[in-house]
């Protein structure tokens, strides 16, 4: 939101800030509350990469979106590394999220420190 006002050239007003934040997580958890369903395909290929390589998700959602969304379709444990809004001061577009994605990927066991 704040990214959306300072390219507009507006200053953040910060109750408004939150209010939109408040109206997009409503809105998003009633989108996604009885789930979406994949692209054709995706579940499977999701599955063959997991099988070969650590995943990660670097998302802009709350976590607790990304988590419901992967449960529905059963697809939460393909997944090592889950970094989202709520684990990063800057969301996107801030390269924070990838960044942190990142780093935790290489402390990963298979992935040995120098990867």
């Amino acid at each position: 939101v704040e990214h959306l006002y300072r390219s507009h050239g507006r200053s953040v007003d910060h109750g408004r800030r939150d209010e939109l934040v408040d109206w997009k997580a409503r809105a998003y958890w009633e989108l996604i509350r009885d789930g979406l369903p994949p692209l054709p395909g995706a579940v499977e290929f999701v599955g063959k990469l997991a099988a070969q390589y650590p995943l990660a998700i670097a998302s802009g959602s709350f976590r607790v979106e990304i988590e419901h969304l992967l449960g529905k379709i059963g697809l939460r444990e393909a997944f090592q590394v889950l970094v989202t809004a709520d684990d990063v001061e800057h969301s996107k577009p801030e390269p924070d999220a990838f960044l942190k994605a990142l780093n935790r990927l290489r402390q990963l066991p298979e992935l040995g420190a120098d990867a």
